[in-house]
């Protein structure tokens, strides 16, 4: 919903990458619900810097490549989704190959 809370958005990722869980990690920042909570709590920033942080790691390509087209992704169409943030996955769907549901 509308509520979610720049902190929250902010810890979930701070949290999963001082444990180590990368892989889930990436699975949570590259789904449409979570990029919408984020963009909803005006956490754009805390996602973009988990974005970062993941393309600095060591991943799989396929992770990488992921990231880095959601990341593109959001980034070419961020006003518009800052204000619609219930059309990331129509944005997403129509960006790539990556990013389609």
């Amino acid at each position: 919903g509308g509520n979610v809370k720049y902190r929250k958005i902010a810890e979930l990722a701070y949290h999963m990458l001082k444990s180590g869980k990368i892989d889930r990690l990436v699975e949570i920042v590259c789904t449409f619900d979570y990029i919408e909570a984020s963009l909803r709590a005006q956490a754009s920033v805390a996602l973009f810097d988990c974005y970062h942080s993941l393309l600095r790691m060591e991943i799989t390509q396929t992770q990488r490549d992921k990231l880095r087209d959601y990341k593109q992704c959001i980034t070419k169409n961020l006003e518009f989704l800052m204000k619609n943030p219930q059309c990331v996955l129509q944005q997403c769907a129509n960006f790539g190959k990556s990013t389609h549901p």
